[in-house]
């Protein structure tokens, strides 16, 4: 199948979509939820959560921000590896996250498949702003759906968040 640049286009925007909600923080509504006990949920070794009543305020949020984007099977995975770690660890540190830009471009021999490069800007209140860039791949699907997300490098941007 030819991927036409509109596909191509919305793709991009679901990847940008995705990659700015997770390098944006801290997400107040997101800590606050998971910060509350009738939250709770276990995470497992695959990744996929299981909570005490199904599903809780935080699965809905999380589904409500995140779930459109993705493959089922892509989503529990996203959720247990990638979707809390950088906005729960910038409000851990007290620091604050934005994104300053991102690049997308499609890997020419592989359909579907995009590289991106996240240049985060992080910093705490009185203090001047600092970058990392955070690198990955991505794959989309035929539907437009996230089949994958694999950041590669954060260049010590969680070492820098502990």
């Amino acid at each position: 199948m030819e991927v036409t640049s509109s596909t191509e286009e919305k793709h991009i925007v679901t990847i940008k979509h995705v990659l700015e909600k997770q390098f944006t923080g801290p997400d107040q509504q997101l800590v606050e939820l998971f910060e509350d006990p009738e939250n709770v949920s276990v995470i497992g070794r695959e990744g996929e959560s299981s909570s005490t009543e199904s599903p809780t305020e935080l699965d809905r949020y999380l589904e409500e921000q995140y779930k459109p984007y993705f493959t089922t099977n892509m989503y529990e995975r996203f959720i247990g590896i990638y979707a809390m770690n950088y906005p729960l660890k910038s409000y851990a540190s007290d620091y604050q996250l934005r994104v300053g830009s991102i690049e997308v471009d499609q890997v020419e021999s592989t359909e579907g498949a995009y590289d991106f490069t996240v240049h985060v800007m992080y910093g705490k209140d009185g203090m001047e702003e600092k970058e990392k860039e955070v690198e990955g791949r991505v794959n989309v699907n035929d539907e437009g759906k996230i089949s994958n997300i694999e950041i590669l490098d954060n260049h010590g941007l969680s070492e820098k968040l502990k």
